[in-house]
């Protein structure tokens, strides 16, 4: 962990923090893992207010190697101090710009809950996708090679056709959103492990 020369303010600031923010609440289902979890967009709209109020903000820094996602996570102070977060470095599941942007979302979330010592519940999710409110995954579908592959990935494992397209309330893959993709595949996949 890196921090500037003096982080006095900062730690003052932070410890209200600690002591106003509340459990965040847990806004989405892991349909595979039968669990609830706090999305990322739900921490940041829980947490900002708080952070704001004391003179706090989040910057996070994504990188990479070419086959790893590398996440920093900084706090910074109105007083100019500062803490940086050790680097975090998880590979995504699959080297797609999907798989890299729900990688991405995976290590946001979970650095920042960690890194500010949120209250988030038991959780292990890590199916979300990345960049996309709920209004936009919900009007988009799968392409066609996506679609293959969770055909695919279907034959493989010997799932249930009917099971997907009852869970999804869908009538055919094609109808599938690409958030319901990346959890059915990541679902599929561990089945094959």
């Amino acid at each position: 962990m890196n921090s500037s020369e003096s982080i006095i303010k900062l730690a003052s600031a932070l410890t209200k923090f600690n002591g106003e923010v509340s459990k965040i609440s847990k806004d989405a289902k892991n349909p595979f893992f039968k669990n609830n979890y706090a999305t990322l967009d739900n921490i940041v709209d829980e947490i900002r207010p708080v952070l704001t109020k004391n003179g706090l903000s989040i910057l996070q820094i994504p990188g990479g190697d070419g086959e790893n996602v590398i996440m920093k996570t900084l706090l910074i102070h109105e007083s100019g101090e500062w803490l940086e977060s050790d680097p975090l470095v998880m590979k995504p599941v699959k080297n797609d710009p999907q798989a890299v942007g729900s990688c991405i979302t995976y290590a946001r979330r979970y650095s920042l809950g960690s890194f500010l010592s949120l209250n988030t519940g038991e959780d292990d999710d890590g199916n979300a996708a990345a960049g996309k409110s709920k209004q936009e995954t919900a009007k988009q579908t799968i392409t066609l090679d996506q679609e293959t592959e969770i055909q695919d990935l279907i034959k493989e494992t010997k799932s249930k056709l009917p099971d997907i397209y009852k869970f999804y309330k869908i009538t055919k893959l094609s109808d599938m959103t690409p958030d319901n993709y990346t959890h059915c595949k990541n679902y599929l996949q561990k089945k094959i492990s």
